[in-house]
């Protein structure tokens, strides 16, 4: 409610002036409580990346230094448009548009259609490749792949459950001109998450049950008006960047302060957060733990910058 006050305002100001003939220019007035960039570190001290917000706190760009930026566009209700997606060594682009229908479920990635199943209350996009070759043995082999996405919708409305796998078929015709027909399925993929009072409370990722624990404060990276949530188990399937993980962060309210490695071992991770005045994280640090012992010593993994803070580059 805060970020559209505020442009409520300068609209005013705009509109008030301009019945006068004058000529004002518009003003950002920056707020200290909305987030402006959020970076992540490696162990060794290193940026791994960094996360853009827009005015009104929204991601804008996910960025990795020297090597990829992806850039998000939202429509007048906050759902996600377009994504550009740059490769920065050879400084190449890739747009993808993203359409919904008017129950605001995806339709288009891209290229990549998804058709809705309400039997099974799911979505399936299976993207495909084709193309011909000559093999060692001088076959003409026609060769299809097939990746298969399914998605399901649980009954609070927004995609929870992921799974994939791939199909390939070879075709060719042998010397005796006979229909030789190779088929395979491989490379299954698992992946859900359980959602409970806005934040995520465990995953299953290929049998791996990590659980996650959150204090009680205002994380600044989630904008809950955004679909971010609906997309969380799509983006990472349809392109290079981000991964599940890396949007989890987005679509909880609280701060993730402590989760284990979910394959039932002896290892867990926390994160000690230190708060500015108005009670929002402007550095976490990092502890991996054995057996309840800490390993290693803790390091600094993030640091978040508001609206007006001096960002270093």
């Amino acid at each position: 409610m805060k970020t559209v006050h505020c442009s409520f305002l300068v609209w005013l100001l705009v509109l008030s002036c301009s019945k006068t003939g004058e000529t004002i220019e518009e003003i950002f007035v920056p707020d200290p409580t909305i987030i402006s960039e959020y970076h992540h570190f490696n162990h060794d001290g290193s940026l791994m990346a960094k996360y853009i917000f827009d005015e009104i706190g929204r991601l804008s760009e996910y960025l990795r230094p020297d090597y990829i930026s992806v850039s998000y566009s939202y429509d007048e209700n906050h759902k996600l448009i377009k994504i550009v997606k740059t490769d920065l060594q050879s400084n190449s682009n890739e747009s993808f548009s993203l359409t919904y229908d008017s129950e605001n479920r995806i339709l288009n990635f891209g290229n990549n259609m998804f058709t809705y199943y309400p039997n099974g209350n799911y979505l399936i996009d299976s993207p495909h490749s084709e193309y011909e070759y000559i093999d060692e043995n001088d076959n003409n082999i026609l060769y299809t792949e097939i990746l298969n996405h399914k998605y399901f919708i649980n009954e609070n409305g927004f995609i929870n459950e992921y799974c994939g796998y791939e199909f390939y078929l070879k075709t060719y015709l042998d010397t005796n001109n006979t229909e030789i027909i190779w088929e395979g399925c491989g490379g299954i993929y698992f992946h859900s998450f359980e959602y409970l009072d806005n934040v995520i409370t465990s995953s299953d990722q290929n049998d791996n049950n990590p659980i996650y624990i959150y204090d009680d404060n205002t994380n600044p990276l989630y904008f809950p008006e955004s679909n971010i949530l609906d997309l969380a188990l799509i983006l990472p399937t349809q392109y290079y960047g981000l991964n599940n993980s890396d949007l989890f962060p987005f679509v909880s309210k609280n701060n993730l302060i402590e989760w284990d490695n979910g394959d039932g071992g002896s290892e867990s991770y926390k994160l000690e957060i230190n708060f500015n005045d108005t009670n929002l994280p402007v550095k976490s640090y990092y502890q991996s733990y054995y057996l309840e012992s800490p390993e290693g010593n803790p390091y600094v993994i993030a640091k978040y910058y508001y609206q007006g803070d001096t960002i270093p580059e």
